[in-house]
């Protein structure tokens, strides 16, 4: 059995070619940063699209959510003092 690992153990491993890319030129870096902030300048309007299209949906569950965190340690108060919620 250890024979059979010395031999594989001499067996070479064949590897990939590493391929060498020619640099870039001047036109295509241009291109390239401007397509990344192509994508961030549509990212950015397609959010704000979103938000003003969730207004009458997220503004009065975020109002809700906020009253709550507010009012929590009021109600707190109350049920330490024996008044019960509703």
């Amino acid at each position: 059995m250890s024979s059979k690992i010395a031999l594989m153990s001499n067996r070479s491993v064949l590897r990939a070619p590493v391929v060498r890319l020619p640099p870039k030129s001047t036109a295509e870096l241009v291109l390239s940063r401007a397509a990344q902030t192509a994508m961030v300048i549509v990212g950015f309007v397609a959010f704000v699209f979103a938000l003003k299209a969730g207004q009458f949906i997220l503004a009065p569950v975020s109002l809700g959510i906020v009253i709550g965190l507010m009012l929590g340690p009021v109600a707190v108060m109350f049920e330490r003092r024996g008044m019960v919620p509703p």
